[in-house]
């Protein structure tokens, strides 16, 4: 039964695509990756057109790296991609970005960002190592009794990281995850009966 809830779970995060606007200044990428191996390191990403794009990150034997970035959109859920990890992060134009990466705790939220886009990547690693995990809802609501329960189990999870959203100054990117939370509880709502 539980594997049967992951496997759709996972199907339906999958689905989420990024939102993104036009902007055209290029961002400023720095930082480390902490355990770094030497593969390769990109933005992957699908553009206006649908096509899948990628941009790759030039990166020390060190792991630090520093790298001019231009997306062509802002993205608040990009996928950047280290080594054997995907990190999801948001990332708009312009911007400067000083980051870090741990490639040793096998985890693909262990991330944390300084200065310009910190909050909302707080959020994203928070979000993704809870509300998106699909063993910590599981865990979460495995003892409902009833569908009530269930759903009060669903906003023990989701409420402090509404609260950790609305406190986001950033409009576009509230939106998108307002939306997004809403869409995720839609779904564990549907697959109470598993």
């Amino acid at each position: 039964m539980n594997k049967l809830m992951t496997a759709v779970m996972t199907a339906l995060l999958l689905v989420g695509c990024a939102s993104h606007k036009q902007g055209g200044e290029p961002s400023v990428f720095e930082g480390r990756f902490i355990g770094y191996s030497g593969e390769f390191v990109e933005f992957f990403y699908i553009g206006d057109d649908g096509e899948y794009l990628e941009v790759p990150i030039n990166v020390a034997e060190d792991g630090t790296f520093r790298d001019t970035v231009n997306l062509g959109a802002d993205y608040y859920d990009v996928a950047l991609f280290a080594d054997k990890f995907m990190f999801r992060i948001c990332f708009e134009q312009g911007k400067h970005y000083l980051a870090e990466f741990d490639l040793t705790t096998g985890s693909e939220t262990d991330f944390r960002f300084f200065g310009e886009g910190e909050k909302e990547n707080i959020f994203l690693s928070h979000y993704w190592s809870t509300f998106c995990d699909l063993e910590n809802i599981v865990k979460s609501c495995a003892s409902s009794t009833s569908f009530e329960e269930y759903l009060a189990n669903i906003e023990k999870v989701s409420s402090p990281l509404e609260e950790e959203l609305h406190s986001i100054d950033n409009r576009g990117f509230v939106k998108y995850y307002e939306a997004d939370i809403n869409r995720l509880k839609a779904s564990y709502q549907n697959y109470y009966s598993l």
